[in-house]
């Protein structure tokens, strides 16, 4: 599982994460909501071991973030938010890179990537320079590089943004396809309905504090409402944000 415990960062005199605690489980597809500076994509960064938390602890299936970093990476696919990719190379190019990184050899690369771009519908593209890429073609390719290495944990961080319908259609039934093998993916997102839809478990952070997390239905039975946004207005006003349930 993802354990963290006590998790707190801070950048000078702003506390981006207070005190997060959180368990995370083998066949979840694991939701973080929360207003933009909630410190959604930090507890995501602390988890891909981009940045070193100030204190409290991290383990990504038993391996510590900070003392394990290296071993940490090789079982992670990550999908940042604005994520770049370097345009001067093409499709196969990037991801032959990717690969290589990850110790996969260069007959296997070729293979899953040919799948990957093809299930993107990319293969015909994939030979060209990235330059030429639109937004959301360079997205499906950060997301074929994190799923190239078949990693047990995914970090998606508003995976969705520039996608279009089709696609977006095509990763969720990707991420229901890493449910069903029991590996771990955790999505981070403002789009609630997606989060709603396809998650089975969900994180609501407020200020840098869970003030909320549990099944979908559990959050929607204990604020009352109809719909997981509205479930959001009700835990983060300043009055309701002491709930918390078992993740």
């Amino acid at each position: 599982m993802i354990e963290i415990q006590s998790l707190v960062k801070k950048y000078q005199h702003v506390t981006a994460l207070a005190g997060i605690d959180l368990a995370i489980l083998p066949g979840q597809l694991f939701g973080l909501i929360g207003a933009n500076g909630a410190g959604k994509t930090t507890a995501l960064k602390i988890i891909a071991t981009l940045l070193r938390p100030s204190s409290g602890r991290v383990c990504v299936l038993g391996k510590d973030v900070c003392t394990d970093a290296l071993a940490v990476r090789k079982m992670i696919g990550y999908v940042p938010e604005n994520g770049t990719v370097y345009e001067g190379l093409s499709a196969m190019e990037y991801l032959r890179l990717a690969g290589r990184l990850h110790g996969l050899s260069d007959e296997l690369i070729a293979r899953r990537s040919a799948r990957l771009l093809d299930q993107f519908k990319l293969g015909e593209e994939r030979h060209e320079l990235m330059r030429q890429y639109s937004r959301g073609m360079r997205q499906k390719v950060l997301i074929s590089s994190a799923l190239l290495h078949e990693p047990a944990v995914l970090l998606l961080d508003e995976p969705m943004d520039g996608l279009d319908v089709r696609t977006q259609f095509t990763l969720k039934g990707i991420l229901q396809d890493w449910k069903r093998q029991g590996k771990i993916a955790v999505y981070s997102s403002h789009q609630m309905e997606i989060v709603e839809s396809l998650c089975d478990s969900i994180a609501i952070i407020d200020r840098g504090r869970i003030a909320a997390s549990g099944a979908p239905e559990v959050l929607l039975n204990a604020a009352g409402t109809r719909s997981l946004a509205e479930a959001f207005l009700h835990f983060t006003s300043s009055r309701n944000n002491e709930f918390s349930s078992p993740c």
